[in-house]
């Protein structure tokens, strides 16, 4: 029982920090205008990352 809740506090933190970096993105690209996508391209890249790395596992 708490190696399963380990799991799931791990996964619960990987989600919460994938979100904050999604955000980070949006903020970035409003705040870059028409240069967003080439002056925020590490924290998308990053981003995209992240969510590979981070599948939620059933």
């Amino acid at each position: 029982m708490a190696e399963r809740d380990a799991f799931i506090k791990e996964s619960w933190v990987k989600a919460m920090e994938v979100r904050l970096v999604r955000d980070e993105l949006e903020k970035c690209r409003k705040g870059q205008g028409a240069n967003g996508l080439e002056n925020c391209r590490w924290l998308a890249d990053k981003y995209a990352q992240m969510l590979q790395e981070n599948k939620v596992r059933r």
